[in-house]
């Protein structure tokens, strides 16, 4: 009996191991989503705040409509977007114009600031 009772020792010490290095490599891999998330939300962060930038450029800003965004990290919390929008202009007709914008997010201040700016039709 003791020879049995050892070998379930050393078979529940082998299988805690395994569950605490699953729950380990578990904690690990939600930390990388996390930082996935993260710059997921930043490059949001950064397209809105190009979007409500672009719209001091506009006629009709409350008609703007934009499409979908290219963003491209340039460097950490540095984004570079690129975007159209529609909107009215000063007779009333839909006018497409383009943008591209480098904006830099700071973690510090959660705001963002343009660093530049380029729009045309």
């Amino acid at each position: 009996m003791k020879k049995k009772l050892i070998k379930l020792k050393g078979r529940s010490k082998w299988i805690t191991t395994i569950i605490l290095t699953t729950m380990l490599l578990v904690v690990i891999y939600s930390c990388e989503q996390s930082a996935e998330d993260k710059e997921r939300s930043r490059k949001s962060v950064a397209i809105v705040f190009s979007q409500y930038y672009a719209e001091n450029y506009l006629k009709s800003p409350s008609t703007a409509k934009f499409g979908s965004a290219d963003v491209m990290t340039l460097r950490e919390n540095e984004f570079k977007i690129k975007q159209s929008v529609d909107s009215q202009n000063s007779f009333g007709g839909i006018v497409r114009m383009y943008y591209t914008c480098t904006v830099l997010y700071s973690e510090k201040n959660d705001e963002c600031s343009m660093v530049n700016f380029k729009i045309s039709e």
